[in-house]
Parts: C-alpha cells; structure tokens; sequence
C-alpha cells in the first residue's frame, strides 16, 4: 500500500512540478497568486502560508508559503516572497522580489501592473523513498537551480478586481524535456485569470463577496474555482468554493485588530476519495501598515466641530473654471482615489435645504444666526459665500463654491486653501435619496 501512495503522489508531481501550487486563502490575500497586489490600497503586511494536502497519506504534497509587502507613495507596491513546495520525493524553494505599479483613471479606477521575479531551487529529498532510474527524478538531479518570473495585472474599479497572472513567464526547455516535448510554448499559455466583487448590504455592516478563478496550464487540464465569502464587520469572515474535478472547499478567519487568523478545509472528494483526510491549510496575517496611509500625504480635511465649524450649499458659477489656478490633475486623481477626500450627506425637504451638487465649506454651524455671521465676515473679504441647511445632519452650512463636478470642484478646493481664511476648507457632496 505504501508503495502504491508514493507512485501516486510522484505521479501527481509529474503534472505539477511546473505549476504554482494551489492556495485556498487567495480570496483573502490575492496576493498568492497574483504580484499585482502588493502594497494594495496602500496597506503593509506580512503573511505566513502553511498548506498540508491530503492528512493521513505519506509524503503528500505541502507549501509554506511566506510574503512580506508595503506600498511606497499611492502608486508603487514591493516585497518580497519565500516558498517550500514538497510533494513525494521532490522539494522546490523559490525566492521572489515582487514590484506593483499603479495607473490611476479616476477617482475609483486604476491598472496595476505587477512584477515577481526570483530563482527557485529543485532537488530530491534523500529521507524520501524514491527510484533514482525515474527519468523525473533524474531531471531535478541535474537541474537544481532555474530562473522564476511572474507578470499581473489587476483591474479595479470600486469594489471589482479583475486579475490577469502569467504564471510562467520564463520557459526552461531543459528543465522540463524530461516530461513532455514541448518545442514551441509560448509564456501565455500558462495563466490563472480572477476576479471578485465586493457587495455591502445597505443598512448593516455584512459583505458578500463573490469570486472566480480560472487556471491554464500547458501541463497539466485547466479548471475552474467559484465561491464566495461572507464577511461581518470586517471582523469574521466565512466562505465557501467549489474546484472543478476537485471538490468542495469551506474557510474561515477572524481579525483581531491588526492580526489575522484563517483556516481552509479542503474535501478533494474527486481526486482522493478514500486517501487520505482532505487538505487543512492555515494563514497568519498582521497588518503593520494603515490602509490608504497615503492620506497623510493629502491636505487634511477637519470634520466641523459642534458648535463651531459646519458646512453649507452653493450655487453654480460661484468662481469661473478660468479663475482657478490649474492643478496637476494626475495627483488629484490619485488622491482622491486613495483619500476619502469629502463628506456626503442626502438631501431633504426643509426650507432653504442645500441643493445637491458639490460644495467648498468655510464652516458649519448648528444655528442659522451663526451661519449668517460666518457668511457676512467672508463677504466684507471680497469672498463669495452663502448658507443653507441640510436635513440630515441637522447643520447650517456655510459655502464659497458650487459645481455638479467632483474633479472641479476638489481642484477649487485646494487652491481655496490657499486663502488664511479658508485654510481649513473642505468638499461636501449633497446626494439625491
């Protein structure tokens, strides 16, 4: 029986050797499998993989996995990343320096591009029973050392990643001719394609997170993975996928402040059937960094405070677009697609309610007397300036400017700031209900 297991995993390692290995916590740390995701939306972590495949037969596959990454500004990502694949006789080591860059498109949307390049090292574990005639072990005796380089792409847009990994950029024909005879492959041929969305029900602090996979490999069938997870709070999360001719999976996590614990339970019901116990895998993540840190890097933006500052409505061609120093719009965009750059509130059906558009606000007051006040000391500086009262926070708000444009208006804000009376201004937005 042992022998027959051992032929079983080699065999398994003979159409895997040259893949990545697969990794349920991708949902939760995308950045497994595609490089796109270092330093995303700005945040710092480090994360440890432990993957055991198949509980109860010798010598099954394993990973550990480990990854460390940062963001560097609003645009750039780096780290680095170490992992130990063993299956039956046969270990990999590949050690990875990974690069993200970013192309903002607006406010929401952007196109990172991510680069992991490293070696990784390939040899036989002596310990291991093993048949040094196999021409697959022979192979990794005498290839020990092979280049490794990944490319991604990630699409986002809002809540919506759309990612693109080419697994294999770098084929090493003597590397693997011992397998198959591949004369003419070409580094798109190996790919894994995902996506998720997050969907936050109004009302409550649940999100549903669904998700795709799909991966191409040239040695071995492609497949495809769905599930999704379902989060509370950003405190728990549990989910559940399917893997085509796989089987089913469940996981799990809990974050604790700045730490985070997951566990992924794997059945493999159509692959090992009464072999083995499935595959138990479990992720350790801290959080060092702030998500969206670059928020220091952006004009700060001071809330009103009760009885002082509070914020009101304007109206349109307050300031001429010709009369507004232009700005570098390539890092307004940034900003505000990292920076929670204003406040909202929707409008209601009160006498003078602040219409909906986007508004400059020199203050915001809980009486209307002392939004006049505030009104009447901007005007004696040659400043425009009006009030008006919006329902749902129940404030008098004072305004300078008005537009239907929120690229417009955050331009007029910034250069608002300018002024030692409006240094402390800052962008509210009205919506319709």
């Amino acid at each position: 029986m042992h022998r027959l297991l051992f032929f079983f995993i080699l065999l398994v390692a003979r159409v895997s050797f040259a893949q990545q290995p697969t990794l349920s916590h991708y949902p939760v740390n995308p950045l497994l499998i595609n490089p796109a995701f270092a330093g995303h939306k700005g945040l710092s972590h480090i994360a440890i993989n432990q993957r055991q495949q198949w509980i109860g037969i010798n010598d099954a596959p394993s990973v550990s996995t480990f990854q460390l990454s940062t963001a560097f500004g609003t645009r750039i990502g780096a780290g680095i990343s170490a992992q130990r694949f063993t299956r039956g006789a046969i270990h990999s080591n590949t050690f990875n320096g990974i690069f993200a860059y970013k192309v903002p498109f607006g406010r929401t949307t952007g196109l990172t591009f991510g680069l992991s390049g490293g070696v990784s090292t390939t040899g036989i574990n002596k310990k291991s029973t093993y048949n040094p005639a196999d021409p697959v072990i022979a192979a990794f005796l005498e290839n020990q050392l092979h280049p490794d380089l990944k490319f991604g792409i990630n699409y986002h847009l809002k809540d919506f990643n759309l990612g693109l990994t080419f697994t294999d950029m770098i084929y090493d024909n003597i590397y693997r001719s011992n397998q198959t005879d591949y004369t003419d492959v070409k580094f798109y041929e190996n790919y894994i394609v995902n996506f998720d969305y997050r969907f936050k029900i109004p009302a409550s602090k649940f999100i549903i997170e669904p998700f795709a996979l799909y991966t191409a490999d040239l040695y071995s069938s492609p497949y495809f993975e769905g599930g999704s997870l379902f989060r509370y709070d950003e405190l728990l999360y549990l989910g559940g996928s399917y893997r085509q001719d796989y089987g089913a999976s469940i996981l799990s996590g809990l974050q604790i402040k700045k730490l985070s614990v997951g566990y992924a339970y794997e059945v493999a019901s159509q692959l090992v059937n009464s072999l083995g116990q499935g595959s138990h895998e479990i992720q350790l993540s801290f959080r060092f960094g702030k998500v969206l840190s670059e928020e220091k890097k952006a004009p700060k933006i001071k809330q009103p405070k009760v009885e002082e500052e509070i914020k009101a409505p304007a109206q349109d061609e307050l300031v001429k677009e010709s009369d507004v120093p232009q700005i570098n719009r390539d890092e307004e965009f940034t900003r505000l697609e990292e920076v929670p750059g204003h406040t909202f509130y929707y409008k209601g059906i009160a006498q003078n309610e602040l219409p909906v558009g986007f508004y400059i606000i020199a203050g915001a007051y809980k009486t209307a007397e002392r939004a006049q006040k505030r009104t009447a000391e901007l005007s004696k500086q040659s400043l425009f300036a009006a009030h008006a009262y919006n329902s749902e926070s129940q404030l008098h708000y004072v305004y300078v400017y008005r537009s239907d444009r929120l690229e417009k208006t955050s331009i007029a804000r910034d250069n608002y700031r300018k002024k030692a009376s409006l240094e402390d201004a800052w962008l509210l937005e009205i919506k319709e209900k």
